[in-house]
């Protein structure tokens, strides 16, 4: 059985037990682990982004910074 990444990454924690109990090679393992850790790391990154556009609308209240525009949308 072979997944790619970006469908691992929607996966919920569940199903990513299952497929870590079917598969038997170490490998295999491994690749769920850190595409498991991948999904948790770009998820961190788009918290803080959120964080710093939240940050920036509140204390300038108008989004001027193009930058900041198209990263809250």
């Amino acid at each position: 059985m072979r997944f790619p990444l970006s469908c691992i990454q929607k996966m919920p924690p569940m199903e990513l037990q299952w497929l870590l109990m079917r598969s038997k090679l170490p490998y295999k393992k491994m690749f769920v682990e850190i595409s498991m850790q991948l999904s948790i790391f770009s998820l961190a990154i788009s918290i803080i982004v959120q964080n710093i556009c939240l940050y920036w609308f509140v204390s300038v209240k108008s989004c001027q910074n193009f930058f900041c525009f198209f990263l809250c949308g």
